[in-house]
């Protein structure tokens, strides 16, 4: 699902103000699943989800990242 939002904004040739990085408006996405959460832990799991988004903005834009990692 993520993968295809990607795709449709890229497909929408939107043209992005800072060209020397792409000529078309992409978006990186940050994600973390979280399990039960009560009190503090919402905060946790915001933190979570914007380092994620940080690893994906510096890792190479357009591209989504998880905390949660890949077992293969």
């Amino acid at each position: 699902m993520l993968s295809e939002l990607q795709r449709k904004v890229k497909e929408l040739g939107i043209e992005a103000g800072n060209k020397t990085v792409s000529p078309f408006v992409t978006i990186s996405i940050g994600v973390s699943l979280p399990g039960p959460i009560t009190g503090r832990k919402w905060l946790d799991f915001y933190v979570k989800a914007d380092k994620a988004l940080y690893e994906a903005k510096t890792t190479g834009r357009n591209k989504i990242c998880s905390t949660q990692k890949d077992p293969n």
